[in-house]
């Protein structure tokens, strides 16, 4: 049995570029190393990531998310446990395009409630889709 877990959050004001590629850096190394698979996407205005792995590496990375002060507004997506992977490795994209800010702006102003299979699959979906670099 796998962790998953789904989040956006918005980066502090000031974040600069290469913090980014720092971050990226670091997580790719770690999460690695632990196991721990998924997909980074940062907008410009937005991070979005999915983490998934063995529980225990997954609430430490986890941990380290939330008392992490680069970020702010952090929004849990959905906090799941599953038999089977959705990503094969870490990946990290950086798209710009507005239909992409615009559904990170939407799964923000979801309740949990909300967050069924399908709204899940709308997660996997778009973060499947972005390029790694």
């Amino acid at each position: 049995m796998i962790r998953r877990i789904g989040y956006v959050s918005r980066p502090v004001p000031g974040l600069a570029l290469a913090e980014i590629a720092r971050i990226v850096s670091v997580c790719r190394a770690r999460n690695n190393a632990a196991n721990v698979l998924g997909v980074l996407l940062f907008t410009g205005l937005d991070f979005a990531q999915v983490l998934e792995g063995p529980s225990d590496a997954v609430a430490s990375v986890w941990r380290k998310i939330c008392a992490d002060a680069r970020h702010r507004d952090l929004v849990t997506l959905f906090d799941e446990h599953a038999s089977t992977m959705w990503f094969g490795d870490w990946r990290v994209g950086f798209p710009s395009d507005v239909a992409t800010v615009n559904q990170i702006a939407q799964w923000r102003r979801r309740t949990p409630q909300e967050w069924d299979e399908k709204r899940r699959a709308e997660v996997r979906t778009l973060l499947a889709s972005v390029d790694a670099i």
